[in-house]
């Protein structure tokens, strides 16, 4: 699968009694202006989302897909998603946010693409994640550091670096710009985009051998618009453009180095 625990992860942003949150808390600040606090501190969303994403990251066909969404967050504390997995802030005050999670790479597999059949599957992985974001204002810069841990997957490291903006546009809809670089080393690279001898000789395609390092895989822009449509109904609506980098645009496995993905959430906040 496209790597939609991620992007999802970093950009898609939910609307609970009136605050603004992302998956890690406080990534985008609150508005005070439509601010209500629950008297048990949980707050939930659930709902469905619809992407049109790539069938695999460089693949030159899309696909539509419909995913549930679910969304948690107790104390501005703890925060579990779908999409991104489970974050606990250990510091959290109003300009520096750091903490530890287990986040979701959700592989790939080869009957994704007939460009991928002979290479093998990339199993769902969880991975342990610390991340740290610093708010200045409206703007706030992430990085997030991602391993899969267990060694099922692509067994590699990734460093995540987002910069986002808030723009409230009204008291009840915001948009939300941000630009994305994800780093892979040398496992996470060649596991994603490299070409063994083996799978060389059963690619379905002959696609030649090819050994993929360290590198900047991506950059992206996203883009996030956030409706209130009542105290309980949200809208998310969610593009993103990705070129992809480094060894990772050289490989053979991919097909088209310009990505995009757009889609969207219905959430009923409670």
């Amino acid at each position: 699968m496209y790597h939609l625990g991620k992007i999802v992860g970093t950009i898609c942003l939910a609307t609970f009694s009136g605050y603004v949150f992302s998956n890690t808390i406080q990534d985008i600040p609150a508005v005070d202006s439509v601010s209500v606090e629950k008297p048990d501190n949980w707050k939930f969303g659930i709902g469905a989302a619809v992407f049109n994403i790539p069938e695999y990251e460089g693949a030159e066909d899309s696909e539509a897909i419909g995913l549930p969404y679910i969304n948690v967050n107790y104390k501005s504390n703890l925060t579990f998603n779908f999409f991104n997995g489970l974050d606990y802030n250990l510091v959290n005050t109003r300009s520096f946010t750091a903490g530890i999670g287990l986040g979701i790479d959700f592989g790939r597999e080869e009957d994704n693409s007939d460009h991928l059949e002979g290479l093998g599957d990339i199993d769902l992985t969880i991975e342990p994640k610390f991340y740290s974001a610093y708010r200045v204002g409206k703007l706030t810069s992430k990085l997030t550091l991602s391993t899969d841990a267990g060694g099922d997957g692509h067994d590699g490291t990734t460093l995540d670096l987002d910069i986002s903006y808030l723009m409230a546009l009204s008291q009840s809809s915001f948009f939300i710009p941000s630009l994305s670089v994800t780093y892979g080393d040398d496992d996470f690279m060649q596991s994603y985009f490299g070409v063994t001898a083996e799978q060389s000789t059963n690619s379905a395609v002959n696609l030649s051998q090819y050994e993929a390092g360290v590198s900047v895989k991506s950059t992206s822009v996203n883009l996030v618009y956030v409706k209130n449509l009542t105290e309980s109904w949200s809208l998310i609506g969610i593009a993103q453009f990705k070129s992809l980098m480094g060894d990772a645009k050289d490989s053979p496995i991919v097909q088209e180095n310009n990505q995009s993905l757009i889609g969207g959430i219905v959430s009923y906040n409670f």
